[in-house]
């Protein structure tokens, strides 16, 4: 089979540096108060009177990381707020959404991002240390119901991933966790998955994105792709991610 190459472009300003909100069945975007949905992305963020919105911790670490202002993610346009999915915490931005999990095990503090871009929607995760995986499973749904499943392959501690073809006004949430091969190595071999789900995350996806108008990140390698039998090949395709997510990652292992 011939062997892919993979190659990073980025957002100007913001990877380089590296409204719907659906938890489940449960859309809380009716909360957010109309000022705050409409914020005009050429204009500095409103971060509340208070400053309620700002994004602090592990979100607003990985968010100025990604560009912050300037991110495909776009302005806050909720708090951070506990999850329903399990211990950690979450925020909704103008073009995405950001979590948190809390411990599972030793102590690790995994941050997943989605954010559209153009047609698609761009996720990445980083800060699974001390865990690290063979492969990563990453689950689509909308609305309760299962668009896709993959196994992918990037680095051991970190990720993307690119879903493509969306429909505007429709909702897409991520689900990412981390496994181990066991037996027979790639697709359809068994795993064990030790620390299970990250938080949940959605983009609901408008008409028109002005933060971030096409995906630029490239579709991650298939587990068990033959690449990976190729030590030259594992390299090149890890020295590309990493430069995806190295500026979120590195932000979270300064914390």
């Amino acid at each position: 089979m011939r062997q892919k190459k993979w190659t990073v472009t980025f957002l100007a300003g913001a990877i380089a540096l590296s409204d719907g909100l659906l938890f489940g069945v449960h859309n809380i975007s009716a909360q957010i108060p109309a000022n705050q949905r409409q914020l005009d992305p050429l204009r500095r963020c409103n971060y509340g009177r208070n400053n309620e919105l700002k994004p602090y911790g592990d979100i607003g670490a990985s968010w100025q990381a990604l560009g912050g202002e300037q991110s495909p993610l776009g302005c806050p346009i909720t708090p951070e707020i506990n999850t329903t999915d399990g211990p950690g915490r979450i925020q909704s931005f103008q073009f995405g959404q950001m979590s948190w999990s809390g411990p599972k095990g030793l102590g690790n503090h995994p941050v997943l991002i989605a954010y559209q871009a153009g047609n698609a929607i761009e996720v990445i995760w980083a800060g699974t240390q001390p865990f690290n995986y063979d492969f990563w499973i990453v689950r689509t749904d909308s609305n309760g119901v299962n668009l896709e499943q993959k196994d992918i392959k990037t680095t051991r501690v970190d990720g993307w991933y690119v879903y493509r073809n969306t429909v505007p006004g429709q909702n897409y949430s991520f689900i990412v966790e981390g496994c181990d091969e066991v037996g027979i190595l790639g697709e359809g071999g068994q795993a064990e998955c030790r620390q299970g789900w990250m938080n949940r995350v959605a983009v609901t996806t408008q008409a028109n994105n002005p933060k971030k108008t096409s995906a630029t990140l490239p579709d991650p390698p298939k587990r068990g792709e033959s690449c990976f039998i190729n030590p030259k090949c594992i390299a090149d395709v890890v020295k590309e991610a990493a430069s995806v997510v190295s500026a979120v990652a590195k932000a979270i292992a300064a914390l």
